[in-house]
């Protein structure tokens, strides 16, 4: 594969890396171990809710496409009025709305109807609502080819791993391959679609956390190809 030359980086480029990694919770957990740490929180999700969107009928809504969803939007389920009216006044499902949701529905949404009680821990809270993102990305959505197609154009990038490896610096400090349970997870390892899928998400709002979402906003297609395949061959 041809060797992608190294890009300039301005100063403001390399600040952003910084503030993402330092703004963000130091602990981090194996890939694996978050994984499995996002199935196990949600168990106590999964007697009212299922991520596919011809899963069987339960007590709540359906999780499919999650991120970016706007609330109170499949179609068939009877809603509370007052998620109804948060729906209509814009909110939509991200990362932020959902941490701020999970911490408490009752005191997010006055008047839902979901008996959850909410993730008081925030690192835990974190995991879960970065692993729901994940597993309902693709789940039976009509707009899941775009979006698969805007992933392999970024991967169809001619990418270098030495470049990668170059940009990847201020990232390892935060997202380590060891370390205690937190909310940052590990992308050492991580398939390089799924890396690209996320950073594409944090570039185009999908995703809102606000550091992750100013470190996508400064790497070019090339620059993320090259984090990818450096991190997916770690």
């Amino acid at each position: 594969m041809k060797t992608v030359q190294p890009l300039l980086i301005n100063n403001n480029s390399m600040r952003s890396l910084l503030v993402c990694c330092v703004s963000i919770a130091i602990s981090t957990m194996s890939m694996a171990a978050f994984a499995q740490e996002g199935k196990n929180l949600f168990r106590q999700c999964a007697s009212c809710h299922v991520l596919e969107a011809d899963g069987p009928a339960r007590i709540g809504p359906h999780l499919a496409e999650l991120g970016g969803r706007k609330a109170a939007s499949v179609a068939g389920y009877r809603y509370s009025d007052a998620l109804l009216d948060h729906s209509r006044q814009g909110l939509v499902w991200t990362e932020e709305t959902l941490d701020q949701f999970l911490a408490s529905p009752a005191a997010f949404v006055p008047g839902t109807k979901m008996g959850f009680a909410g993730v008081s821990d925030a690192a835990r809270r974190s995991v879960l609502v970065i692993w729901l993102l994940d597993a309902t990305a693709d789940a039976n959505s009509t707009e899941s080819t775009a979006i698969r197609d805007d992933v392999k154009a970024v991967l169809s990038q001619e990418a270098d791993a030495d470049y990668g490896e170059y940009l990847a610096g201020e990232c390892l400090t935060c997202h380590k391959a060891e370390g205690s349970a937190g909310g940052v997870p590990s992308i050492v390892g991580l398939p390089a679609e799924r890396f690209v899928r996320a950073i594409l998400d944090y570039r185009n709002g999908t995703r809102t956390n606000q550091v992750m979402g100013l470190m996508a906003g400064n790497l070019a297609d090339a620059e993320i190809a090259a984090l990818a395949l450096y991190f997916s061959t770690l």
